[in-house]
């Protein structure tokens, strides 16, 4: 890990966070510590207005604080609105690995899609006819795109998922034989979208299956044919979301939560670990239960 000098990572918290000129010492930051561990020469964080006695103690060291964290402290203080989330985007700027922006030998790219020159695709990822990979997304390893597949820029596809497959439509003939329907429709997946590790994705029947820009997918989640996830919204790991269902803008399904096939989920609204949503819901609402109920207002007018 590199280390980095202290006032670099001050003048990057006044650029990206706005935080106030100061004059910071100069000396080395070895990598970024939790809270527990903060120790001479780390940075880390602290979302509380009053900062642990430890903490406040440690020298030669930087602290992301609350603006009015209560201490009087030999650490260095850079207080901002989201101490987390600085936090989060100074390791991703100064101390995270940095993707290798390849195509591995062992990947298999169909000669109709398309992949974008500073795109990653990783070992033994697969993409099939007809797909779109934009510019600077990543590809995990044994990821396969089947076919239909429109990725947008900046998106992150972890390691081992399975997107464009066709979905789960049966009909029974006079024979009570199944069959399976054609899905056609393929998958977008629109710009700056992450899918965590192990997650499926169906191809729609006749029109895509949709996930808006800035959603997030945890690992282990299931979306089937045609739905649709809305903007910046979050589906946790071991979801199921069935057929033809519409999740709104900025909505959180929870963990090992349900959803019925054909019913929408309102802008904003919050379903809770464990919740068998049977039916659609307003906007703005906290779903709990099986079969899931209103609790209260997600965000209090």
């Amino acid at each position: 890990m590199t280390n980095v000098s202290s006032t670099h990572i001050s003048g990057f918290l006044e650029k990206q966070f706005g935080m106030k000129p100061r004059k910071v010492p100069a000396f080395s930051i070895q990598g970024p510590a939790p809270l527990d561990d903060f120790s001479p020469g780390t940075v880390s964080f602290c979302t509380k207005p009053k900062i642990p006695i430890h903490a406040a103690s440690t020298e030669n060291a930087l602290l992301i604080c609350l603006p009015d964290a209560i201490t009087a402290s030999q650490a260095i203080l850079l207080p901002v609105e989201n101490p987390r989330l600085a936090f989060g985007k100074l390791i991703e700027a100064f101390f995270a690995p940095k993707t290798e922006r390849t195509i591995h030998p062992t990947a298999t790219i169909h000669a109709s899609s398309h992949v974008a020159r500073d795109a990653a695709i990783g070992p033994g990822a697969v993409i099939g006819p007809n797909c779109t990979i934009g510019a600077g997304s990543q590809i995990g390893a044994n990821t396969v795109l089947e076919r239909n597949v429109q990725v947008g820029a900046g998106c992150i596809i972890r390691a081992g998922c399975a997107i464009g497959q066709p979905g789960f439509g049966i009909e029974t003939d006079a024979n009570g034989n199944n069959y399976q329907l054609p899905h056609i429709g393929g998958v977008v997946i629109e710009d700056h979208v992450t899918i965590g590790c192990l997650t499926s994705i169906a191809s729609g029947t006749l029109t895509p299956t949709r996930i808006c820009h800035g959603a997030i997918l945890d690992d282990q989640v299931f979306i089937a044919h045609n739905v649709h996830i809305g903007e910046r919204s979050l589906v946790i790991a071991c979801a199921e979301v069935s057929g033809s269902v519409h999740i709104g803008k900025g909505c959180w399904i929870g963990p090992n939560s349900s959803i019925m096939n054909q019913a929408s989920i309102g802008d904003r609204s919050l379903i809770g670990l464990g919740a068998v949503v049977t039916k659609s819901c307003p906007e703005n609402v906290v779903l709990i239960g099986s079969p899931a109920r209103i609790l209260k207002e997600r965000y209090p007018a």
